[in-house]
């Protein structure tokens, strides 16, 4: 919800004093369409984070008869049946490897004033080491970390499914140094949230960024992962896995009867590891 409300604080402010009923398709497509003047990315993000709220509101504020106070249809619905949604070319920006040794050494180093647990450090790390999504990795509870035989669990935002990889060695050792530090349920807690965990350090990034001169996303890490992962030699079935990627090839009826081994996984986390860390190896546990 932290997030949630960085949009309606940011984008939506001239709308905080307007009931939600209120708010009509017309005011939804100018919204949009003001929006995608500065950001047409932001703009659709904008609209589906507003849908989504509708859409939560719709379900949880009922009268007496448990009959909905908002009206049932929403309003950003227009922009789907006028085709209104910007067009965003898919993002394809990853870390190349030549530059993996100047953005792990400027993570090492970034000067995290308040942070005696060097949790956004550990949880970028975190991040390029298992191609979790971000908010997959913020929201890891100790619960699905197997400290150990070694393995580390999320839950796919998509599709609410658990998604396990046995971790690399580093990583291993690296959760283990953490739970020592951290008697709370997350991985990567924060007193500042209302969760308990970490939620969206984009300030921490956008100075790693500032201080490396190697601009990046949190989901280009994923990308990254993903990369490393391709570069291997290893099957597509394994890659796959690591991925987290669902065969959509209804054609291959093979992928259903390939069971990749957890040794090989942990083989190929452990090479991702080298190819990430480096000569840094030593220097972050």
């Amino acid at each position: 919800m932290e997030d949630y409300s960085d949009v309606v604080n940011g984008y939506l402010k001239d709308w905080k004093d307007t009931k939600l009923k209120d708010i009509t398709r017309t005011m939804v497509q100018e919204k949009h369409k003001e929006l995608s003047v500065n950001s047409k990315a932001q703009a659709n993000m904008c609209m589906r984070v507003f849908r989504a709220i509708y859409n939560f509101s719709i379900e949880h504020y009922l009268d007496d008869d448990e009959q909905s106070i908002i009206p049932p249809l929403n309003p950003v619905k227009t922009l789907t049946a006028k085709k209104s949604w910007n067009k965003i070319r898919r993002r394809s920006s990853y870390i190349n490897e030549d530059k993996l040794p100047d953005w792990i050494n400027a993570v090492l180093n970034f000067d995290d004033r308040g942070q005696q647990l060097e949790t956004n450090k550990d949880f970028l790390i975190t991040l390029i080491l298992t191609g979790f999504r971000r908010e997959e990795c913020e929201s890891l509870a100790w619960s699905a970390v197997d400290l150990k035989y070694g393995y580390i669990t999320s839950i796919d935002p998509k599709n609410n499914e658990p998604h396990t990889l046995p971790m690399g060695d580093f990583l291993w050792e690296l959760m283990k140094k953490r739970r020592k530090q951290i008697t709370v349920d997350w991985v990567f807690p924060s007193a500042k949230s209302e969760s308990g965990h970490i939620t969206n350090i984009s300030k921490v990034r956008a100075k790693i960024n500032e201080s490396c001169g190697i601009q990046f996303t949190f989901h280009d890490l994923r990308r990254t992962y993903g990369s490393i992962a391709e570069s291997l030699d290893y099957g597509k079935y394994t890659i796959k896995k690591l991925l987290n990627h669902k065969n959509e090839d209804q054609n291959d009826v093979t992928a259903g009867y390939v069971q990749i081994s957890d040794k090989k996984l942990r083989a190929a986390m452990n090479e991702i590891e080298e190819i990430v860390l480096g000569d840094q190896r030593q220097n972050v546990l």
